[in-house]
């Protein structure tokens, strides 16, 4: 990930953001619902954390969970889309992450659902909840059968892999001007993207989805090029643009700040089990 200056502007907790996170260590306000006041519809082995997580999550049509590996974004997102009653949610994840989707569901979700992984583009995606890979939304005849439904939620999980605007994946979701008016973003009530590493190399990465779930964080930069002319030095090579760095960095924590919670691990060990 680019190297990029730490941002000044304190957050709540009154901690920098730092520059290895860019925007994603920003905090957000924190739910004062009380755990009690969840008890019907939240799983009652989720850490203090996780419930935290999942009340923000439900207060948002869209957000950014991009909390570090190990800390348990996948029962977040489920107790999440149990406090806001979904029932039909489509997960888009790696290939090899669709099994332990369906095992999580089945030990987290306290609504009952039933659940289908869809494995082969010979598979019918016929269940409340529908777990399919990035490679199996690009065949034409499963993105048919997902783009005639209406979704409560889509759950992108590894978000990161959707970084490259000229990709078929993220054109499949979110349309081929990403303006999300097209694609299975556009089938979903909510849209929750969850990465350990939402910004792998660079914030140019961040413009498909601000161009699609964030209008007000892609607010006068809703083209590609104005995005990466704004927060990226940039220079034209034999292989294309190279982004070399960051810039404006500050302005990029505020436009995205509203809609990412990042927790680290370090963060939450107090909260976990010696």
């Amino acid at each position: 990930m680019l190297e990029v200056l730490s941002a000044k502007k304190n957050f709540e907790d009154g901690k920098p953001i730092q520059h290895h996170d860019i925007a994603l260590h920003t905090t957000v306000r924190h739910a004062t619902t009380s755990h009690d006041t969840t008890q019907h519809v939240i799983h009652k082995d989720l850490y203090r954390y996780q419930v935290e997580g999942a009340l923000w999550l439900s207060k948002l049509r869209n957000a950014i969970l991009g909390d570090e590996m190990r800390v348990g974004k996948t029962p977040t997102a489920i107790a999440g889309a149990d406090l806001i009653g979904a029932r039909n949610i489509l997960v888009v994840c790696p290939g090899i992450a669709r099994p332990n989707w369906e095992r999580e569901f089945q030990r987290w979700q306290m609504l009952l659902r039933d659940a289908c992984t869809v494995m082969s583009s010979k598979d019918r995606p016929s269940g409340e909840v529908v777990i399919v890979s990035y490679e199996l939304i690009c065949s034409r005849p499963i993105l048919e059968q997902l783009i005639a439904r209406q979704w409560d939620l889509l759950i992108v999980d590894e978000a990161h892999m959707v970084k490259n605007r000229a990709a078929l994946r993220t054109q499949v979701l979110y349309g081929a001007d990403c303006s999300a008016t097209k694609g299975l973003a556009s089938k979903a009530k909510r849209v929750w993207l969850l990465s350990g590493t939402p910004i792998p190399n660079g914030l140019h990465e961040m413009w498909p989805h601000a161009r699609a779930l964030f209008p007000s964080a892609v607010k006068g930069l809703e083209s590609y090029t104005a995005w990466l002319n704004h927060f990226c030095y940039a220079i034209e090579g034999d292989w294309g643009t190279k982004v070399l760095d960051a810039r404006h960095v500050e302005d990029f924590v505020d436009r995205f700040a509203p809609f990412v919670r990042r927790r680290l691990l370090k963060d939450v060990q107090p909260d976990l089990p010696d």
